[in-house]
């Protein structure tokens, strides 16, 4: 028989189903809004130490406030088993978009609010753990949510896979310390957000094996891929920033996962729209506003998503702007910008005027040197000298005259 209701909550239908959880859709009685419930697994049900944690961490987790993070609106239990509920999202998932093989380039700026979301819940002392395509949520409007905060963490502490020498999260986008069952912090999610770009612009995971166990030591010995190698048409710059979002030693990872956004952007020339996750200002570009008479002037750089309202007191989360596709072309994916005054055939003719005026200025240094040196015959050294000699020569005397020494 089909359930219908989860606690207070009427009109249930599943729409997804794990081996953590099932996610239903349902409505609230109150004021018809629909949410999605996720409910916890049956065979955790007897587990009261599971329960009791649960209902901390679900607490916790309502206070993880950010505008990128799928908020926990509530939390209880249907028949001894746990369900937290949170707004329903009908935009499908990153993992649907990557169904049609490798996203442009661009795309990536949809990475910005993810990873926002990321070092937001980090300095809050919350880890994901279970970064990957199906916990990246899309609205009607396609801005970009994290869902499945802690989940893993709460699972995590209760199965007896820990005891084995691992950890429970996604194979393909497993960090080795979690492979390996050491203690983990935030560069774990770092880690699975590098897996999840080298996705997007391959259109493939980094490591396939038969079985999961196989894959999960794969991110543990292999060497990373190189991405161009599946995708030919990416930029070089892309392999650096890939390697160091996975490398295996989370010493050598980048730090935070907006450090990843901020490389990814200097590559497709999107720094204008990158700002550093701690800033306390509105989500807007970094270059002070224009005058309108500027701003008609500038040319329309159209982002990949639409823009997001985000509260002031929480983390900038904007999505970067897509104006280049980062292709080993460099032939930009958003609207062509008009060509400034000063490139192509008009810094031809800037360059040839100033050749011109340096030419004539060293003209008239010659001439004017020259005039200096060569003088008139009559003006001569030598003819002055002459002429002085013989106007200071004493006369002789004259027939019958005197001189007068």
């Amino acid at each position: 028989m089909a359930m219908t209701e989860i606690g207070s909550y009427q009109e249930v239908e599943e729409i997804g189903r794990g081996g953590m959880a099932v996610v239903y859709r349902a409505v609230t009685p109150a004021n018809r809004q629909v949410v999605a419930i996720k409910l916890m697994a049956g065979d955790l049900t007897g587990d009261l130490s599971f329960r009791k944690r649960f209902q901390r961490e679900a607490e916790v987790l309502q206070r993880l406030i950010h505008p990128a993070i799928v908020p926990i609106l509530d939390h209880g239990e249907h028949h001894g088993q746990p369900y937290l509920v949170m707004p329903y999202l009908d935009g499908g998932t990153l993992a649907d978009r990557l169904q049609g093989g490798p996203r442009p380039p661009g795309e990536v700026a949809l990475l910005a609010r993810i990873a926002g979301a990321l070092d937001s819940a980090h300095r809050r002392g919350v880890i994901h753990r279970d970064v990957k395509p199906t916990n990246i949520l899309f609205d009607a409007a396609g801005r970009p949510y994290l869902t499945d905060f802690g989940i893993v963490k709460l699972l995590d502490d209760t199965t007896a896979v820990t005891q084995t020498g691992a950890s429970l999260g996604t194979p393909g986008y497993m960090s080795p310390e979690q492979v390996r069952g050491l203690p983990l912090d935030g560069r774990c999610d770092v880690y699975a957000l590098g897996v999840v770009l080298f996705e997007m612009l391959t259109g493939r995971l980094p490591y396939t094996a038969t079985n999961p166990y196989a894959q999960a030591f794969q991110h543990v010995s292999d060497p990373i891929p190189v991405a161009r190698d599946i995708n030919p048409a990416l930029a070089a710059g892309w392999q650096p920033i890939i390697e160091r979002a996975m490398a295996k030693e989370r010493e050598n990872r980048y730090p935070t996962a907006w450090a990843i956004v901020q490389d990814a952007g200097n590559l497709i020339n999107l720094s204008a729209s990158i700002r550093p996750p701690g800033a306390a200002t509105p989500a807007r570009p970094v270059a002070p506003p224009a005058s309108p008479a500027a701003a008609a002037a500038q040319p329309a750089v159209r982002p990949p998503l639409a823009p997001v309202a985000v509260d002031r007191r929480h983390t900038p989360t904007e999505p970067m702007a897509a104006v280049g596709g980062g292709v080993a072309s460099d032939k930009a994916t958003g609207p062509a910008a008009a060509p400034h005054p000063t490139t192509g055939s008009g810094r031809r003719f800037v360059v040839i005027v100033l050749l011109t005026l340096v030419g004539l200025l060293m003209l008239a240094g010659v001439v004017w040197l020259a005039s200096t040196l060569i003088a008139p015959p009559g003006a001569t050294p030598t003819a002055t000298l002459t002429a002085t000699l013989t106007a200071t020569r004493p006369r002789r005397c004259s027939a019958g005259c005197r001189p007068f020494f």
